[in-house]
Parts: C-alpha cells; structure tokens; sequence
C-alpha cells in the first residue's frame, strides 16, 4: 500500500488525490514514490516535480533519512529509484506547459511519431505524479510576502492542470488510474488576492490600496480526496534530541473526526556517534 513512512510504518487509504500539508517529513515524497512502485506490477514510473532541485536536495540533506541511506543502496531499493522521474520546472508557465506536454504514445512505433518530445514522453502510464513545493513559486526569496505579480488563481491553475494531465493519462491507460499528490509546508500560511492590484495612473488622485489576501489552503482543499496535516508537537523536553510529530489523516467533506491520527519521534538513534552526521531515524508510539 502506498506509505510516507519506510516499510515499518503505516500505510495510506488507496488514493486519487492527495493533500499534504505542514511540517512533514523532507523524505515522505520519495517513500510514496518508492511504495507507490513496490506495490505495482507493470513499467509504469513515479513522476516527482518539485519547484527547486536545490531545495529538494538540501532538505534531504538535512533531514539525512536513516532507512534511505541503509536501503538505498539495495537492489529492490535502486530498482524502485530508476522508475521516479524528476522535474524541476523553474516558473508556474513552465510547470503548467509540462503538464500539458507528458504523454504516452498510442502508436506501436512512437519513433514514428516526430512531434513528440523524448524528455515528455512516458513509455508506460505513470502510477503517481507529486507536485512538490509548490508555494515556492509565489512567495518572494525570504518566503515571507507573495510576489505581487500572482493572484489566487495562479496557484488554482497548477492543481487544475495537474488533475487534468492526471485525468488525461489516466483515461488512455487500460484499467489503471493515475493519483495525484501535493506537498506543500506552506500551502496553509500561503495568502494570495483574489486579483490583482490595479495599476495607477499618474493622473490619479486617489492612493492605490493593496488587495485583500486570500488563504489558499480554505480554495486549494476542496480538490482533493484526502488531506493530511503534519505538524510538530509542542514537548517540555526533547528525549535523546529527538522530537514528537503526528499527521491526520481527514477526507475532504466528511464532517466525523480526523481517519486516522500517526504519532512518533524522530531524532538519532541512541548509539549515534555524536561528532557524526547523525541519521534521522523514525521511533512509533506503541
């Protein structure tokens, strides 16, 4: 089944669309590809794009995931790796002309077929696409205000397209559906306008006022199937430098108590060498 989690932890609900949002794991994208692809028979990749390659690798990095760096050098591990797709589009009109362009050929001989594009053209169906980070797009370097050159709809635009190129792959695949899910820390602090400042004229009297900013995450949730928010407990004391998170699992327009509830610490294991780069390791509540 498909997991955030290395394959000790819990798994998730069969999915078409998936929300996740708040301080997750940086390795919980690449444990839903590399679950996604274990549990599938058939040559059908993982595609992962994601709004900065630097981001995504530092925060890899960083977080130094125990089970990845053990297991990743494993064959059934590696085997899983070669079939995740990465992308790295620079712009939300990039990104969105992506989208537009993956494909797979119906034709039995695509080299026939010289419009298509060798680095959007899919051998197989796809089993999974994530859009990764996303906010990153519409926020300025520091992260801390919108760029004023996007509105609410640009961020609207890339779900749309995103379920459309899903949709679309999915109907010319033989009895399989493509899922779809988007990470995104920011999404819930994320505050767009509806529209766009209007541009003064030099002859007008009046001062211009900023739009009113708009939550994304109230529109952006109401596409999706299944939302999970992740966050941090609030702990009096760290034990062994580790610390508690949870995630909740809630289905969209239900109004009953969250699915499911995950909690566990996170932190080095208890033998780490402490002038070492400590691995990150994953400890359940029991």
């Amino acid at each position: 089944m498909p997991s955030l989690f290395p394959q000790c932890g819990p798994s998730l609900p069969p999915f078409s669309s998936l929300l996740i949002t708040g301080d997750y794991h940086p390795s919980a994208p690449i444990y839903l590809c590399l679950s996604s692809i274990s549990e599938f028979v058939g040559p059908g990749k993982a595609i992962l794009i994601s709004s900065s390659r630097q981001s995504l690798k530092a925060t890899l990095e960083h977080h130094n995931d125990e089970w990845l760096k053990v297991n990743s050098g494993n064959g059934s591990t590696t085997s899983s790796s070669s079939r995740v797709q990465l992308f790295y589009p620079p712009s939300p009109a990039h990104l969105c002309y992506l989208l537009s362009m993956l494909t797979v050929p119906r034709s039995p001989h695509p080299e026939m077929d010289t419009w298509l594009n060798d680095q959007t053209t899919l051998a197989a169906t796809p089993i999974l696409i994530i859009l990764h980070e996303p906010s990153v797009y519409f926020l300025t370097n520091d992260h801390n205000r919108p760029r004023s050159s996007w509105t609410l709809s640009s961020y609207l635009s890339l779900v749309t397209h995103a379920l459309t190129c899903a949709s679309f792959l999915s109907n010319n695949a033989q009895s399989m559906s493509v899922s779809f899910a988007l990470f995104d820390s920011r999404l819930e602090t994320l505050r767009l306008p509806m529209v766009k400042s209007p541009t003064p004229h030099h002859t007008d009297d009046y001062e211009a006022q900023d739009p009113r900013l708009e939550h994304v995450y109230v529109f952006v949730q109401k596409y999706f199937e299944w939302r999970i928010i992740s966050s941090e407990e609030a702990t009096p004391l760290s034990w062994n430098g580790r610390r508690k998170r949870c995630m909740t699992l809630h289905r969209t327009n239900r109004v009953e108590n969250p699915v499911k509830l995950w909690t566990w610490w996170e932190g080095p294991k208890d033998d780490s060498v402490e002038n070492d780069k400590q691995a990150t390791c994953l400890f359940w509540d029991c």
